[in-house]
């Protein structure tokens, strides 16, 4: 019978619907979730992605019964939980949840705050429920934050903490509601690492968020979510490196365009000079690929390269001179801190003058039109 369970999918969603104002005549009613169908296996790492108001949120919310349906079926270890005679409490005690905004009990130390839910509710002795809380403090690096109060902590401690308390109640699944969004860049890293953890251990995860580094890594299935519908579905390879829905590639080119905007002029900041690692040679070209036309070429570049990051891009281009567009050497120094002997070094080593953004748009649409019809370089 276990095994006969276990060969089952954990969740699965049948027609699912949510409807907004259908009961408010004067408001138009919305279709947050619409005719959505899955199934979530032990063992997925299910990410979920899309623009705002799309319907991640709700959909994840809706898999506990926290944002009730307007009709559908969701079946948790084959038990529908929209059945009003479930105990839907008993099914949550299985089901983790991370929210936003960590939802820490502030009146209570961080220890109590993970033991309070397998004491009052699994009916665990309090010594067994502190032991086990302690070992998942360490297991976070936090036990020293034991008997502080949550807002003693970091954004960052807190989303720790908001996850291992989940962990304390021994959950089927653990579900993610954008548990990086409410935090400063420097602590989402730390939370991050925690939750790629628990995937590489096995645990069933669904994840709503704009993380694409982390969904790349770790995901095991990527949904794109738009108008309350499923609109692409597919591995991580597929959906990143060969998307096929139009509307899903503008969106993950403007949130890599975005990302490694903030990345490259945080990077700036602090080191003027620094030279590129691979990676971020790597992530510029991806996002570079990205961009549709001359114009936002010619942002891009205006926005976001130094120095640097143009020599390391004219090695991959086979192109220099993209800074000298209309600016002269000693603008170029100006702005970017670099000697004009470099730029002249830069400029000199290819030689494409002010031409260099029309070169390099180009040399982009040629890698482009190969990539999407390689038959015809191949005659």
């Amino acid at each position: 019978m276990a095994d006969n369970l276990f060969n089952k999918p954990l969740i699965r969603v049948e027609n699912l619907f949510k409807i907004f104002g259908e009961n408010d005549v004067k408001k138009p009613t919305v279709n947050a979730i619409d005719n959505v169908s899955l199934e979530i296996n032990r063992g997925d790492v299910m990410v979920i992605i899309g623009p705002s108001g799309s319907g991640k949120s709700t959909f994840l919310r809706s898999l506990n019964l926290l944002e009730k349906p307007s009709s559908g079926h969701i079946y948790v270890n084959d038990v529908d939980i929209t059945d009003k005679n479930v105990d839907i409490d008993k099914h949550r005690q299985k089901m983790g949840m991370v929210f936003q905004h960590f939802n820490l009990f502030p009146h209570l130390t961080i220890l109590r705050n993970l033991t309070i839910g397998p004491e009052k509710l699994q009916g665990r002795s309090l010594h067994d429920a502190e032991r086990e809380g302690m070992e998942l403090l360490e297991r976070v690096g936090l036990a020293d934050k034991a008997h502080s109060y949550p807002s003693q902590l970091s954004g960052g401690q807190k989303q720790r903490i908001a996850i291992v308390r989940s962990l304390a109640m021994h959950p089927d699944i653990m579900l993610f509601d954008e548990p990086t969004s409410a935090l400063d860049p420097e602590m989402v890293g730390e939370v991050l690492e925690i939750m790629k953890d628990l995937a590489r251990s096995g645990m069933t995860m669904v994840c709503v968020t704009h993380e694409m580094g982390f969904a790349k890594e770790v995901g095991t299935r990527i949904l794109f979510m738009e108008s309350g519908r499923i609109t692409a579905e597919g591995s991580p390879d597929e959906f990143f490196n060969n998307p096929s829905n139009p509307r899903l590639r503008d969106f993950l080119s403007k949130v890599l365009q975005s990302a490694v905007v903030h990345s490259i002029k945080k990077e700036r900041t602090q080191h003027m000079n620094k030279k590129l690692h691979t990676e971020e040679v790597d992530s510029l070209f991806d996002a570079i690929l990205c961009l549709k036309n001359r114009e936002e070429c010619y942002k891009f570049f205006e926005d976001v390269c130094t120095i640097n990051e143009i020599l390391s891009l004219s090695q991959r281009f086979e192109v220099a001179g993209m800074l000298r567009k209309k600016h002269t050497y000693l603008d170029i120094s100006e702005k970017t801190g670099a000697s004009t002997a470099t730029i002249s070094r830069v400029n000199r080593s290819l030689n494409y003058g002010n031409n260099g953004y029309d070169i390099v748009w180009s040399r982009m649409k040629d890698m482009q039109e190969f990539a999407e019809n390689p038959s015809e370089e191949a005659e």
